[in-house]
């Protein structure tokens, strides 16, 4: 390919359209509203059934006049053009051309638009255009996430507008729409987009964008200073472009003011893309080579540690759990793994907790693996308890927040290609000390570990994954690696409690009356503390954690568990829990006086908050005045109000267990059956939805075909009424179906003879039915001349009527007039008869001699004296002709002869002299001056016009 064209090609804006059922009618509506120059390639990849040949090619390209391909393989891309997935096969972009592969088997789940987004995505990068319009199911949501991530645009239809709306439903659910558009205004705002071609380069603008930073750090607590500018440059312009707005500084405007917006900027940056076992082969290298190790090293009863930074929607860490415990059982040991999986995405998070993923995940996960771990559900699939158990997962942000340690493996993987350098180092180094020595580090194929090689070595060079060598030089005296700045946390959950100026006098007041105050959340998780905490808590020895209670002594557990447990259950306004509880710190008692309240979070409704007020003081008997006597009394008072929740919580699980045992029997007798009859009816589902969408799309084709075809039958009316051909249509019992206007010439026909039998009148042709008997039983085609009125010639031509399904049903009868032809013919047969008698009465021989045949086609009669016999006799001596009358000495001469004239110019006349034998047997001399007669299209010769002449006669 020359370097024009590889620019070409490397600019050329490519849209991939996914389509499903009801597909066709949105994509006749947007590319009736697409302008024909506009400079992109479109590829439709649309659910084709693979047992019915597609109409959509012939559909599409009568509602546009952009031109309409079906895509073949290697096939290059061309700007103004349509490209529509073949039956039964996928596609993708791979070097500048489309690619087709094989189509997944018919009972496995196929999904086209993922696998060509997926592609679209890898190639064009920040260029790639993915359009999802009307469809069921979820295809095209895993390849919008790529999309995404690469930096390119998602366009979707309006789920009100399209006639199925799963897969419009599912990407925007995913938040991966950048536009949701009524199918006939996206072309619109496709071309505005790409259009803008803004670009952030002065410094004044940099400025803009680091304001823009700033705005997202004070009202969402996300903090992307340490990111790669280039990929937040690309992210801003691009939702610049999505607001139609002209400067970087108007869009900063527009972002203060609109909360919204922040969201979806800070959903944009934080956009990633994972999968189950995301590239296979090296996850394989994991269960072959690392997992193995790290079980062979542990002792009975350990517990193996991994820790996935950045897990996103948790993809990668039940990946690693999955494989976890498919090794364990191989080892026979018995060890147990908690995998921790933390995110700076609260939304992320809070969606791998739940553990529910789409029904698009049973192309990543093996089958065995899917029954296993996997609960099947109506829309998707649940991940099994037995496998949850063994993860945590967790808001937690690596640049800020302490790191995990202990660690015996830890999967970082496509996390360090968006920070800048400074962020890659300090990531790299709570990695080190995360780890135990000998651990194991995966990253991303993209990423490398820089200046810190020399601490690990490396077990897969391709797959990216390290083992700890040496620890970090005073790794636990880098303090840059830990902060346990509680107040730190970027999560979206946490409420604006009050002004900055109101903050600092909570935080002054805290000091100054000794006390500590702190918000917790309902699952007792610590989100604002003011005043010295470290006065009656400390953070763990191991890991990091922002639960309350394990961050204060024991003695605080249960009167905390308690209040709290009341407090939540209080439905109206709840009364202030006051307790004093004794405790030691470093050997010295303390007394600890605390307040509980409860307060409502107007921007987060569905959410309790709670505070928590400690005032400490050191203990004299003397000065304590508590409602019970000593630390014992309090200690028996809590654990009685537990004892009393306990109680009822038995009796409820009593009448639980009661009811269970009455039904258990009949549970137990029809368990396997719907076992069994479950497993059986999923699998139907999944081929049933599959079936159904593949039929919608044959309907809507059948439906568009049905009005092609009605146009059809108008324009052949048309075509007979205007034709000057007579045709009759009869049926199988020569009833009369339908005739042109020409015909009532011939027979006298009206249009309420329609119906009536032909015997019924006068025929121009005396043998007609019997000639239409004879064309029905032998399948044939009976043609002849016949007179008309004694006036006018026609042609009468008799075809069996064959229908679609390839039966006879019927006659068509055609009546062409060659009346003129006729009278042609027949000058002409009287002039050929004129010129036949004046060729026969010429003295001398003249004779044409097909060279290809090697035989007589035409000699007049003065062939009989040099030859001894008449024309007649020299046709049919057909091939034998010259090996008869040829003398044997100059036969290969005349052969040779005959050759060279088949490569003779046409005006070239060329003469030969050889012997015949005559019929007598005598001998003759002659002499043949020969010419082209005859010649093909390529030059050769066919056959040659001859003079013969006696060789002793003078011309």
């Amino acid at each position: 390919m020359s370097k024009n064209k590889k620019i070409e090609h490397k600019n050329l804006k490519i849209v991939g359209i996914g389509a499903s059922a009801s597909g066709l009618q949105a994509l006749e509506t947007f590319f009736s509203n697409c302008p024909i120059d506009s400079g992109f390639s479109f590829i439709v990849i649309q659910h084709l059934s693979p047992d019915f040949k597609s109409m959509h090619s012939s559909l599409l390209a009568r509602k546009t006049d952009i031109p309409v391909s079906v895509t073949e393989d290697s096939m290059e891309i061309e700007p103004n053009h349509i490209y529509l997935i073949p039956e039964n096969k996928n596609i993708i972009l791979r070097d500048d051309k489309l690619q087709l592969l094989d189509r997944a088997p018919i009972h496995a789940l196929n999904l086209p638009i993922d696998i060509f987004f997926n592609s679209l995505a890898i190639q064009k990068k920040e260029n790639a255009i993915g359009i999802i319009l009307s469809g069921s199911g979820s295809d095209g949501t895993k390849g919008a996430a790529a999309i995404k991530e690469a930096g390119g645009v998602v366009f979707v239809q309006n789920p009100n507008e399209s006639g199925f709306s799963g897969m419009p439903l599912s990407v925007i659910n995913a938040n991966l729409a950048d536009f949701v558009l009524n199918v006939g205004e996206i072309p619109n705002d496709l071309l505005y987009y790409f259009n803008d071609t803004v670009k952030i380069k002065k410094k004044e603008e940099e400025i803009v964008v680091d304001e823009i930073l700033e705005i997202l750090k004070h009202e969402t607590k996300y903090d992307f200073s340490a990111y790669r500018r280039q990929t937040l440059n690309r992210r801003i312009i691009k939702r610049k472009k999505i607001n139609k707005l002209d400067k970087i500084r108007d869009y900063q405007i527009f972002l203060e003011k609109n909360e919204s917006e922040q969201d979806i900027l800070v959903n944009e940056f934080l956009i990633g893309v994972t999968s189950f076992f995301r590239d296979k082969t090296y996850f394989q290298t994991l269960k072959e080579k690392v997992i193995p190790n790290i079980i062979a090293k542990k002792r009975e009863g350990d517990i193996i540690k991994l820790w996935t930074i950045g897990c996103d929607t948790g993809e990668e860490a039940y990946s690693l759990a999955i494989l976890m415990k498919e090794a364990l059982k191989l080892s026979n040991k018995n060890l147990d793994f908690k995998i921790f999986a933390t995110d700076i995405n609260v939304k992320a998070i809070e969606k791998a907790s739940k553990g529910f993923f789409e029904q698009n995940i049973a192309t990543d996960i093996i089958p065995e693996y899917l029954a296993k771990y996997f609960k099947a559900k109506e829309d998707g699939f649940v991940v099994q308890s037995h496998l949850r158990k063994h993860i945590v997962f967790s808001n937690h942000d690596i640049l800020h927040n302490p790191p995990f340690n202990k660690m015996d493996l830890v999967s970082c993987r496509n996390l360090l290609i968006y920070f800048q350098d400074s962020a890659q180092t300090k990531t790299i180094k709570s990695i080190l000390y995360s780890l135990n020595l000998n651990g194991y580090l995966f990253l991303g194929s993209s990423e490398s570990l820089g200046g810190f090689s020399k601490h690990f070595e490396i077990i897969d060079r391709r797959a990216k994954i390290f083992t700890k060598r040496l620890d970090l030089d005073n790794t636990k005296s880098h303090y840059d690696i830990f902060s346990t700045k509680i107040d730190k946390l970027p999560s979206k959950k946490l409420p604006e409690f009050a002004s900055e100026l109101t903050a600092e006098f909570t935080k002054k007041l805290a000091l100054v009356t000794n006390s500590v105050c702190i918000c917790i959340n309902e699952n007792i998780q610590v989100l604002e503390a003011y005043g010295n905490l470290r006065m009656i808590g400390s953070l763990p020895l191991e890991g990091f954690s922002t639960n309350l209670l394990k961050l204060l002594p024991r003695e605080f557990h249960i009167p905390i568990a308690t209040s709290i447990r009341i407090l939540s259950k209080s439905t109206n306004e709840p009364e202030v829990i006051k307790k004093v509880i004794p405790f030691n710190s470093k050997g010295n008692p303390y007394i600890a006086k605390i307040i509980f309240d409860r307060f409502d979070q107007r921007s987060y409704p569905h959410e309790k908050f709670y505070l928590i007020a400690i005032k400490v003081e050191e203990s004299a008997v003397e000065n304590i005045s508590l409602p019970i006597s000593d630390r014992d009394a309090v200690s028996d008072v809590e654990i009685q109000q537990l004892q009393n929740l306990l109680e009822d919580t038995r009796e409820n699980l009593q009448l639980t267990i009661e009811e269970l045992e009455s039904s258990n029997e009949e549970a137990q007798a029809t368990n396997e059956e719907l076992v069994s009859s479950n497993e059986e009816l999923q699998s139907t589902n999944e081929e049933l939805q599959s079936v159904n969408e593949e039929l919608y799309t044959v309907n809507v084709e059948l439906q568009e075909k049905n009005i092609q075809l009605l146009e059809l039958n108008s324009d052949i009316e048309n075509l007979i009424n205007s034709s000057h051909i007579a045709t009759l249509f009869l049926d199988t019992r020569l009833h009369i179906r339908r005739f042109s206007p020409s015909l009532t010439k011939i027979i006298n026909l009206r249009e309420s003879d329609i119906g009536r039998s032909i015997t019924n009148f006068s025929l121009p042709d005396s043998r007609l039915l019997n000639d239409v008997n004879d064309v029905n039983q032998n399948n044939t085609i009976h043609r002849k001349e016949i007179l008309v009125n004694k006036k006018t010639w026609y042609i009468q031509e008799i075809h069996s009527y064959v229908s679609s399904d390839e039966k006879t049903r019927g006659t068509v009868i055609n009546y062409t007039n060659i009346n003129e032809l006729k009278q042609v013919s027949l000058e002409m047969e009287d002039k050929s008869d004129f010129l036949h008698q004046i060729l026969q009465f010429v003295p001398k021989n003249i004779f044409l001699y097909d060279l290809e045949k090697n035989q007589m086609i035409f000699s007049n009669y003065a062939i009989l004296p040099p030859t001894g016999y008449t024309p007649e006799e020299l046709y049919h001596l057909g091939e034998k002709i010259l090996e008869t009358i040829v003398h044997p000495d100059d036969l290969e001469n005349l052969k040779g002869h005959y050759n060279i004239m088949k490569t003779v110019p046409k005006d070239e006349t060329r003469t030969i002299q050889y012997r015949i034998i005559k019929k007598d047997k005598g001998i003759s001399r002659v002499e043949s001056h020969d010419k082209p007669f005859e010649i093909d299209e390529d030059g050769t010769v066919k056959s040659i016009l001859g003079f013969m002449t006696h060789a002793d006669e003078k011309s």
